[in-house]
């Protein structure tokens, strides 16, 4: 009596097929949302069943594939730096704009774990070594894009502050302190921009205003990078700010062509 192997490996094969094809499924819904999400909401973006879903969550947390911030996840740092192609070509005219006016770097970041990852940027040879130019990683709590993106996270602390860890201090202007960190973040809501004046890099400022996708939640961020000694930190928050409620506009159905006047 022969057996069909064909079908044997079929039957076999096809249990694991769809765990993968819904573990898949999971991290598309969290690339896309491009905002971290509960367990609960993925629970009811896919009908599976939260001990299903929490148990395909922590294989993938392990091999680095989404990342756990608090009670909520987002895609984990071996997605890479990936963005909607919407959201670059909806930047692209505004950074262009930016670079005009001021010749030195412009950038988007976007939160991946306790760092702001650049996914765009444009300077000049001349321009002054900005953080989005030494790296293209940065720590979330003493960059301009990072802390703009942080001050709208609920578990902000959470996201930079692993347990047992304390903030990293990259100059002798890095905020390390959780508590002059939140009073940051709250004047960050207030104004509308972040700023960064040799916190990351020592001699270099940023000023950077988070740009909101469709679902009313901030995605990435526009920055503006130059030496102290040539960036007026106000001003370019106030121009950040400008390009990043354009571009948030755009993205949930305004004018693209319609650009924020920053002269």
């Amino acid at each position: 009596m022969t057996t069909d192997n064909s079908v044997s490996r079929g039957r076999v094969a096809a249990p694991g097929t769809m765990a993968l094809d819904r573990a898949l499924g999971l991290l598309d819904i969290l690339m896309t949302e491009a905002r971290p999400l509960r367990l609960t909401e993925l629970a009811q973006r896919t009908g599976m069943a939260k001990s299903t879903i929490h148990r395909m969550l922590r294989v993938l947390v392990a091999h680095h594939l989404v990342h756990r911030v608090g009670m909520e996840y987002e895609p984990g740092e071996r997605m890479g730096a990936q963005v909607p192609g919407l959201l670059r070509k909806t930047a692209a005219p505004y950074l262009f704009d930016l670079y005009e006016k001021y010749r030195s770097t412009v950038c988007v970041g976007i939160l991946r774990g306790a760092d702001v990852v650049y996914v765009e940027r444009i300077h000049g040879q001349r321009s002054v070594r900005t953080p989005s130019w030494v790296t293209d990683r940065a720590p979330a709590h003493c960059t301009a894009a990072g802390k703009a993106l942080l001050a709208h996270e609920a578990d902000a602390l959470l996201r930079v502050l692993p347990a047992g860890q304390a903030l990293e201090a990259r100059t002798a202007r890095t905020m390390t302190t959780p508590a002059v960190l939140c009073q940051d973040l709250a004047r960050i809501r207030a104004e509308g921009f972040a700023l960064s004046r040799g916190e990351y890099v020592a001699g270099v400022a940023c000023a950077a205003a988070p740009i909101v996708g469709p679902t009313g939640q901030p995605v990435a961020a526009i920055a503006i990078g130059d030496s102290v000694s040539r960036l007026d930190p106000q001003r370019a928050g106030a121009d950040a700010r400008r390009a990043a409620f354009a571009v948030s506009l755009a993205l949930r159905g305004g004018s693209v062509g319609t650009r924020p006047d920053t002269s």
